[in-house]
């Protein structure tokens, strides 16, 4: 390509760059003052003449017109999920087999997994908290602010500000206030830990080490945490904040969406308690389990903090059944999960809002 063909298609591009920003990418306030609301696209359409040689002078006219338009959904509908304590081992289709993951596994298929990335942690125990934040503001963990969000624009709210219907249900550990200015439309929602005992409970400490019967079960309705009390009913978590979305796609559909929509739908599980419907925990025996080579009855060294909440759910030192026990629940709870997930992804499909 000669040199001023180069320079012409630089300022073709400058000049539908510039047309695309006059309409799609300025402030709500910019948008109004020239006449294109944030619910509008913008169809571009430029007209370019051109004569030149290698020694003239380039003489072009670029003739570029945007015009809105109000086509539903022109924009994508966002639908966001987060799960709470996801293992890498997880998930089957990037390499796991702690459980059988099908919806999630068809996600990866059909979409992009990114394999390499590292968490940042948190500055205290409560890591969703920290890591809940840095979605919200896009930020990361040392310029977030502080856990209530309150220091800078949220996630939700720039949604809100471009025209999209916003929507939130489940886990939220990050405040009341936080919550509100993040949705238009607030669906039910939870703090960050569904608690089923205290640490002195017999959720802790399980199964006993000297043999005694464990009388906790994950499969237990009536053991709360993530046994949810919803009017005259007992449901899981998970099938409750799938329960919510699905009502708020179905509400969407209804009212024949003008506006794009982003929901936030965030699961509790497969944080512990790590609780799931018996038949999930049917489909493998205890003894089944089949531990990690690198498994051990406790940490080799003093890592300084062995002895965290979380990490009294099981007596130390560590026995082949305790850690098959736990394993079994979580890969429970994780495939209640996928098949949640999976509901809601089918729901999405069949209201035409994919």
């Amino acid at each position: 390509m000669e040199p001023t063909q180069r320079s012409l298609l630089t300022f073709i591009t400058a000049a539908l760059s510039g047309a695309l920003h006059a309409g799609c990418a300025s402030p709500p306030s910019a948008k109004a003052d020239r006449g294109i609301t944030p619910e509008a696209t913008v169809e571009i359409t430029a007209e370019v003449t051109a004569e030149a040689t290698a020694e003239d002078t380039v003489e072009a006219t670029v003739e570029v017109t945007a015009k809105p338009t109000t086509r539903p959904n022109s924009r994508p509908n966002i639908l966001f999920i987060l799960a709470d304590d996801v293992r890498p081992d997880a998930i089957g289709a990037l390499g796991g087999d702690a459980a059988s993951t099908e919806h999630l596994d068809a996600l990866v298929a059909r979409g992009t997994a990114f394999v390499n990335t590292v968490h940042m942690g948190s500055p205290h125990g409560a890591i969703c908290v920290g890591s809940r934040a840095m979605i919200m503001t896009g930020r990361n963990l040392w310029t977030r602010g502080p856990d209530n969000c309150s220091e800078y624009p949220l996630w939700g709210e720039v949604f809100a500000a471009a025209g999209y219907a916003t929507f939130g249900t489940g886990k939220w550990h990050n405040g009341e206030e936080s919550f509100a200015r993040s949705f238009e439309i607030e669906g039910a929602h939870a703090g960050g830990f569904l608690p089923s005992t205290d640490q002195k409970g017999d959720a802790y400490q399980r199964p006993p080490a000297d043999g005694a019967p464990d009388t906790w079960s994950a499969g237990d309705t009536t053991r709360q945490g993530h046994w949810l009390t919803v009017g005259d009913r007992v449901v899981h978590s998970s099938e409750r904040w799938t329960n919510e979305a699905v009502a708020f796609l179905e509400q969407h559909a209804r009212s024949g969406p003008s506006r794009p929509f982003f929901a936030f739908v965030s699961y509790h599980a497969p944080h512990d308690p790590r609780q799931a419907p018996q038949a999930y925990l049917d489909t493998r025996p205890v003894d089944s389990i089949r531990l990690a080579p690198n498994a051990m009855a406790a940490h080799p060294f003093d890592q300084g903090d062995a002895r965290v909440r979380d990490e009294m759910l099981a007596p130390f030192p560590r026995s082949d059944f305790a850690l098959r026990t736990h394993e079994r629940e979580y890969r429970a709870i994780f495939e209640h999960l996928d098949d949640e997930i999976g509901i809601l992804l089918e729901r999405l499909a069949t209201l035409g809002l994919a």
